[in-house]
């Protein structure tokens, strides 16, 4: 009964790691800018990480709001092992308040689609 039990942990652990999903990574998540006063541009960057085995296509991307800009074109590739630093702006409003945006990345490797987010965090005063 033991080597069953041994032998079926050990056939968990390797499925387990063999499917693992392997997709972009954004380290910082949510990224948080700090301050940022009303009507003050401020600029930032977030950073697409590659963790897999095959090259990565940023198709596409939606930002939450308006008072977010990205700088980044469509189509670009991340090699395996690379990443990529996206420039941003944040424009304030005259609330005061914590605010969490999101964008929405699409990204296609060999296989498939991948939809990964990240939240931008800035605070108004």
């Amino acid at each position: 009964m033991y080597k069953l039990y041994l032998y079926f942990s050990l056939f968990s652990i390797i499925l387990f790691f063999s499917c693992k999903e392997e997709k972009p990574i954004f380290k910082s998540n949510p990224i948080d800018v700090g301050i940022v006063q009303p009507s003050e541009t401020k600029n930032s960057n977030l950073t697409i990480y590659n963790v897999g085995n095959s090259k990565l296509n940023i198709i596409n991307y939606i930002v939450s709001c308006e008072c977010i800009s990205i700088k980044l074109r469509k189509n670009v590739i991340i090699l395996p092992g690379d990443s990529l630093k996206v420039p941003f702006k944040i424009l304030a409003s005259g609330s005061h308040s914590n605010l969490d945006k999101l964008v929405l990345f699409t990204f296609k490797d060999n296989t498939e689609n991948i939809f990964e987010r990240v939240y931008i965090k800035y605070h108004t005063m």
